[in-house]
């Protein structure tokens, strides 16, 4: 009975922290298109962070419960639900070839950065401030020097107007549901893991990662089916780069934490060499197609399989 308790609230929470994070994410961008952003910047840079907010949010809550190994296998679970299950699904029903242009291929090959970096940082099971610091640099120069060349090209300015009062208000309102959310989605995690006997390893990567990824599925699904490609490309990107150098650098920079790299080496890896081949695929043929997204979905496969 309390363990069907468990599950219940588990769940429960989880529909909770989805449904907030695609409220904060609705609002995210009707603000951005209020204060005149472009369409780029919402993909690569409001929607990547607003879509990787149950992941800051679910890491931080593990943090502050102790649980440094569920941090880390959330965001890692979540890179690699991103790219190989979300857009290998969307690219598998798509009807069409897209197209990639010189950002996205750029922005692809970037995204092995944070992977590799946080590998490195972690190989002495702890991660400090002052890494977590270097990897927020590198989120800033990423996203500062993508907004100063699409200035460049386009000389948007930011207007704040009457019209963006209540859309903020809106954002803040399912900022709040996505903590209360996800510091029950933690709590449970970690009971549930205890009940069964799972390492809080396999509950992030798995469980925890899924449900915080179901923001990008939503809304790269719509962008998908609405002929929108690029912003689902340029979603799933910007969260994966912002999960390791946002997420992780905030993380290690407010507490610094430990981790059992051992457990992570597997996974980490799979990540890295999914990651690769999709860069080096674009790269070379221009498009992202159902080729590459029957690999991506296989590479998932596999990357679940050797969790057990």
């Amino acid at each position: 009975m309390e363990l069907l308790l468990l599950i219940t609230f588990f769940a429960l929470s989880m529909i909770a922290l989805i449904l907030s994070s695609d409220f904060t994410v609705k609002f995210l961008s009707k603000l951005a298109e209020n204060i005149k952003l472009s369409p780029f910047v919402v993909s690569a840079f409001v929607l990547a962070i607003g879509t990787s907010l149950p992941e800051l949010s679910s890491a931080i809550m593990a943090q502050l419960s102790k649980a440094g190994n569920l941090a880390l296998s959330i965001l890692i679970g979540s890179n690699v639900a991103n790219l190989c299950l979300i857009l290998g699904l969307v690219f598998i029903f798509s009807k069409k070839k897209y197209k990639v242009s010189q950002e996205e291929v750029f922005s692809s090959f970037f995204s092995l950065l944070p992977l590799l970096m946080i590998l490195l940082f972690a190989w002495n099971g702890y991660v400090s401030r002052v890494e977590g610091l270097f990897l927020l640099s590198f989120f800033i120069i990423y996203h500062g020097y993508n907004y100063i060349h699409h200035y460049n090209k386009t000389k948007q300015h930011i207007h704040f107007g009457k019209n963006s009062i209540i859309p903020l208000l809106l954002v803040v309102f399912g900022i709040i549901g996505i903590v209360l959310s996800s510091r029950f989605v933690v709590s449970y995690s970690i009971s549930i893991a205890q009940t069964f006997g799972l390492s809080e390893i396999i509950i992030g990567i798995l469980l925890i990662a899924f449900g915080t990824s179901v923001p990008e599925l939503f809304s790269s699904v719509a962008a998908s089916i609405k002929g929108r490609n690029g912003i689902a490309v340029g979603n799933i990107l910007g969260s994966n780069i912002a999960n390791i150098f946002l997420v992780a650098g905030l993380i290690a920079l407010l507490f610094s934490f430990s981790v059992s790299i051992g457990s992570f080496l597997i996974p980490i890896s799979i990540a890295i060499l999914a990651t690769a081949i999709f860069s080096v695929y674009i790269y070379k043929f221009k498009v992202v197609d159902r080729r590459i997204a029957f690999f991506l979905i296989t590479m998932y496969i596999i990357f679940v399989v050797s969790l057990f």
